[in-house]
């Protein structure tokens, strides 16, 4: 039984028959940089460009050289790992970093660092991202709509008052209520 026909029966049949249909039904072996490999139908390895990158858990790449030394670093000295209820410094100095850099590109004051371990979360992030601009952007939008009809409501309050002075003056009628008995005779 073929590796994408144990896929498609065991794990994701839908996601594998996709693949399949798209050639794309590849069993990598090995990745390093921005490639992936696989072995051909005469077990001969084939390098393929990974456009994809792992939904953004690798867009550095694979086996990175830093991120793998630091990796056999972090398991040779004992580090723990997934110590959420800690401060973790490394972490911390690692958010500034990131921070500072964001700061120089754009020149707003500070970032805030959101880590994930997955391409799932970078893309959750992402989403997460863009529904908030989105809203805030709509906010926006509302408000200089709601400030144009303040203005609107504001002229068009000033001509009906300028209307009813002129009414007024014109009928000899120094109050409102005045001008109220004046119309309500005169509809009668």
């Amino acid at each position: 039984m073929s590796d994408t026909t144990l896929y498609k029966e065991y794990i994701r049949p839908a996601v594998a028959e996709l693949m399949e249909l798209l050639k794309i039904d590849k069993d990598y072996h090995h990745g390093e940089g921005d490639y992936l490999f696989t072995l051909d139908k005469n077990n001969e390895e084939v390098k393929i460009l990974d456009l994809v990158g792992g939904y953004g858990a690798n867009l550095l790449g694979h086996k990175n050289r830093e991120i793998t030394d630091t990796l056999i670093s972090a398991l040779e000295n004992n580090s723990p790992s997934n110590v959420q209820g800690s401060v973790r410094s490394s972490t911390s100095k690692f958010g500034r970093i990131i921070s500072d850099l964001l700061i120089k590109e754009t020149g707003r004051e500070h970032y805030i660092c959101h880590l994930s371990n997955s391409g799932t979360e970078a893309v959750e992030a992402a989403l997460k991202l863009a529904a908030l601009r989105s809203f805030e952007r709509r906010t926006r939008a509302r408000q200089r709509n709601q400030q144009s009809l303040n203005v609107l409501q504001s002229i068009e309050a000033r001509k009906v008052k300028k209307v009813n002075q002129e009414l007024m003056k014109s009928l000899g009628v120094s109050e409102v209520r005045d001008l109220i008995e004046v119309i309500n005779k005169h509809n009668k």
